[in-house]
């Protein structure tokens, strides 16, 4: 009888062993996905005209704030401004 136990019990910690393996797997492989989905989303993203745009005027701003001088003195426009703004600024419109 002790043996018939100690044999359930060895039986019982394997399948609970193996079952804790197998969700340890299917986490890494959620989260292996949920990494590729994010870093393919963000490739896309920066290849986007738009979004270099939005990061250059958010880095130019990040310098000028940590250095308390605006680029603009060094350059004909202020890199923070693009489309219309930029070329009313360029003709000294604004």
């Amino acid at each position: 009888m002790q043996r018939q136990r100690v044999a359930l019990a060895a039986e019982v910690k394997t399948v609970l062993d193996s079952w804790v393996r197998f969700e340890q797997q299917e986490k890494e492989n959620e989260q292996a996905q949920l990494v590729k989905t994010i870093v393919d989303n963000v490739r896309k993203n920066i290849s986007e005209e738009k979004t270099q745009k939005d990061v250059l005027v958010w880095a130019v701003s990040e310098v000028e704030r940590a250095y308390s001088f605006p680029l603009s003195y060094y350059f004909y426009w202020p890199l923070t401004t693009y489309g219309d703004d930029a070329e009313l600024v360029k003709n000294k419109a604004i």
